[in-house]
């Protein structure tokens, strides 16, 4: 697919992208014992995106008159005629296994994203005149692993019950931000703690005011008692270690009913009610 963008700079504003994906159906040479089905799979794909409209060149903003005078002011946020399309890379390889009268399903996969390009506002010393500038954001990678496995524990001509349980686990990591950037802040709150994007961190990290430790991992105390604070500084990861969720599904005569209970693990969270 090519797009072409009229939100983006003429010399920028036409980007392809395109996937492709490859599978092998290795039951159908192989006769293997109780294997109904296997097959492993490959997949590449690239995703173009551009941006909001009037963030490339600047314009006056027209405020209201006051009396017979005309104002117009400058804006807060200064647009970029370099902005390039954002590009989101993802690879992914997986396992499909189903047994036993296609009453036993197995499914595995690895991936990797690449978020590059991002188009983000970042903060501007207040001297040049603007508070923020559009620019393009570096990059962001996620890779995890996902499984699933699923069960018929009864499958009958009137009735089929179905168990299926999954589980991933995601990792993130910020590469780089925009040149000079180490930090991009994407929102604050109350009690100085805010959510961001920090290069060599996970994504979304919360900063604030925490403490400073020994090597030992005790926390280092003042001649006053009380524990040394150190602001802005990383103190917590909101993503969770993994995830999972057990479906259980039930078809009697055309009639289904399903329910799920799903189950995430780790991350931290910050509690405006509990500060």
């Amino acid at each position: 697919r090519n797009d072409i963008s009229s939100a983006l700079p003429v010399e920028n504003n036409s980007y392809f992208y395109h996937s492709e994906a490859l599978s092998f159906v290795f039951s159908e040479l192989l006769d293997l014992p109780m294997l109904d089905f296997g097959k492993v799979r490959v997949n590449y794909a690239e995703v173009g995106n551009d941006t909001g409209p009037q963030r490339t060149t600047t314009a006056y903003t027209k405020n209201d008159n006051f009396g017979t005078a005309i104002l117009f002011s400058y804006p807060t946020t200064v647009n970029n005629a370099s902005l390039l399309p954002e590009q989101l890379v993802s690879y992914e390889a997986g396992l499909e296994l189903a047994g036993l009268k296609k009453r036993l399903t197995f499914d595995f996969a690895l991936y990797k994203t690449l978020s590059q390009d991002q188009i983000v506002s970042v903060e501007l010393s207040k001297a040049t005149g603007a508070s923020f500038k559009w620019l393009n954001g570096g990059e962001i990678e996620n890779k995890g692993v996902e499984l699933s496995l699923g069960y018929d524990i009864i499958k009958n001509d009137n009735l089929k019950w179905n168990l299926t349980a999954n589980w991933a686990k995601n990792v993130s990591n910020v590469n780089s931000l925009a040149p000079g950037i180490d930090n991009y802040q994407i929102n604050s709150f109350q009690g100085g703690v805010s959510l961001n994007a920090t290069v060599g961190q996970p994504y979304g990290v919360l900063r604030g005011t925490g403490y400073q430790f020994h090597s030992n991992g005790q926390r280092i105390i003042n001649a006053a008692g009380y524990p040394v604070a150190i602001a802005d500084q990383v103190i917590g990861n909101p993503n969770p270690n993994w995830t999972g969720g057990v479906m259980n599904t039930f078809n009697y005569k055309g009639i289904q009913l399903s329910f799920l209970i799903d189950v995430s693990n780790g991350g931290d969270v910050y509690s405006l009610d509990m500060h």
